[in-house]
């Protein structure tokens, strides 16, 4: 395969022609290139994983924004009101508890 490129390239063919030139020697799929061609229905091989990852990423992103949101809104609500009764009850369950 080394030969015939260097002989491609010494009869001053294109990148595309010697591409071209090897899928039409050796058979109809892109293994000989190591990387599919990116044409047509092909083109999904590179966009696809990409877009999938940035997609992924984006989500991930936008949930732990949301979490840190939700948390720091519902920080203060939470809060619970203080009861001079509810506290003295608490500190003597407390104390029957030692």
């Amino acid at each position: 395969m080394r030969g015939d490129l260097a002989r491609l390239i010494d009869e001053g063919k294109t990148h595309d022609q010697i591409i071209a030139t090897f899928v039409a020697q050796y058979g109809g799929s892109e293994e000989m290139i190591g990387a599919p061609i990116n044409k047509g229905f092909r083109l999904l091989s590179w966009v696809l994983p990409i877009a999938i990852g940035t997609g992924a990423a984006a989500a991930i992103g936008f949930v732990a924004v949301r979490w840190s949101h939700k948390r720091d809104a519902l920080g203060p609500d939470m809060t619970p009101a203080t009861d001079p009764a509810f506290d003295e009850r608490l500190d003597d369950e407390l104390r029957n508890l030692d």
